[in-house]
């Protein structure tokens, strides 16, 4: 996201307009997907308020006036604050409601969600390792595998294509083992 001006004259031109809209505010249910669709690293770093000697571009008569980079970066942060908060559910938005920049509002989001996180993966890895067959149809049982799965990507731990045939094969029972003869045949090549 870029809202800066290569001059930086004045936050008035420095600033560029937009609107978006979530289909869904951040929830506790939602964290992951919004995870991936994020990118607050803390790269764009704060610059000093104001300038001081020695600065690039400054004299005895701007020094110690506020730095028009930091009033820029300032206001590009509290723009995307001010979005997320607003793209926040109540609930979580108590939470976090007390940051001063995306970056550590981001940050207490993680800690939030963070642990969260890795349990719903542990349990989708061994709902996964214990998947099997049973008596449902085949429908069933690859749609089971296909949720899990898809679970696993959004917690950030996607399942590989050789391990999703490794999956489908140790849930079958002995009547499809024609079946998976031939994928084995297939796969392991």
């Amino acid at each position: 996201m870029a809202l800066t001006n290569s001059n930086s004259q004045s936050n008035a031109s420095a600033i560029a307009f937009f609107t978006f809209t979530t289909p869904a505010k951040l929830d506790r249910t939602n964290y992951t997907i919004w995870k991936q669709q994020s990118y607050i690293d803390g790269s764009s770093l704060c610059p000093d308020q104001f300038l001081s000697p020695g600065s690039e571009g400054t004299s005895s008569i701007t020094e110690g006036h506020e730095n028009p980079e930091y009033a820029v970066w300032k206001c590009q942060d509290q723009l995307l604050l001010s979005w997320i908060m607003s793209s926040i559910s109540v609930e979580i938005l108590s939470l976090v409601v007390s940051s001063k920049t995306s970056f550590e509002l981001w940050k207490n989001l993680e800690k939030q969600f963070g642990s969260e996180s890795m349990a719903k993966k542990v349990h989708l890895k061994m709902l996964l390792n214990n998947l099997r067959k049973g008596s449902p149809t085949m429908t069933k049982y690859f749609t089971k595998l296909k949720t899990v799965t898809d679970g696993l990507a959004l917690v950030g731990s996607p399942v590989s294509e050789i391990d999703l045939v490794t999956h489908h094969i140790t849930g079958l029972d002995q009547s499809y083992y024609p079946v998976v003869f031939t994928l084995r045949q297939i796969y392991v090549v």
